[in-house]
């Protein structure tokens, strides 16, 4: 069995973007974190840098990326500063374009840290729409963060693309399931049904 838990990041890091400070939205406890506007242009660039090291963009094309941008907000955060809190109604999944999350119950960390690339908050999509554990700094960084509202526009605007996320969130979800009792998802097999 791989032990999952001793995990460590990269720590390939992405370029800053000199960009203007936003406040969070107010009556907003889920993300108290600084929410940066950036250009498309940046966004795009931010997007395929992420793409390098991300097992789930890798096979997105620039056409992809570009819709994408459209849709996302850049969150940075900081060493120690809580991103996600476990039990909160949950807005929004992210993708991390630098740094990584350690994820934790409690005063307890739980799994792997969460590395560039790597989605966040895409479970509760699929397991009660609550945040299932919190996620802290583990170093500075920057996500990529898509409302799951944006997510069902996008299902109509762009089926296709918004189909595909759709999918890449179920299987990173599933996987990390899997994580927690040892297991891959290449492990699983069909099971055999008589007809």
């Amino acid at each position: 069995m791989v032990n999952l838990m001793n995990r460590e990041c990269s720590t390939q890091r992405v370029a800053p973007l000199m960009v203007l400070d936003e406040p969070s939205p107010s009556g907003s406890s889920e993300m108290a974190s600084t929410r940066q506007e950036v250009g498309e242009e940046d966004a795009i660039m931010l997007l395929a840098k992420m793409q390098e090291s991300s097992k789930h963009f890798r096979d997105f094309d620039l056409k992809q990326l570009i819709e994408l941008a459209h849709e996302l907000s850049i969150i940075h955060f900081a060493v120690g500063e809580k991103v996600l809190t476990r039990g909160e109604p949950a807005t929004f999944f992210g993708v991390l374009l630098e740094g990584s999350l350690k994820p934790e119950i409690g005063p307890h960390e739980f799994g792997p840290p969460r590395c560039t690339g790597e989605l966040i908050g895409e479970m509760s999509l699929f397991y009660g729409g609550h945040r299932m554990n919190s996620m802290i700094g583990e170093t500075q960084g920057q996500i990529a963060v898509f409302s799951f509202s944006q997510l069902e526009g996008l299902k109509k605007t762009n089926p296709g693309l918004g189909n595909r996320v759709n999918a890449l969130l179920a299987h990173s979800a599933l996987s990390k399931r899997l994580e927690q009792s040892g297991q891959t998802i290449e492990q699983l097999r069909p099971l055999d049904v008589d007809e």
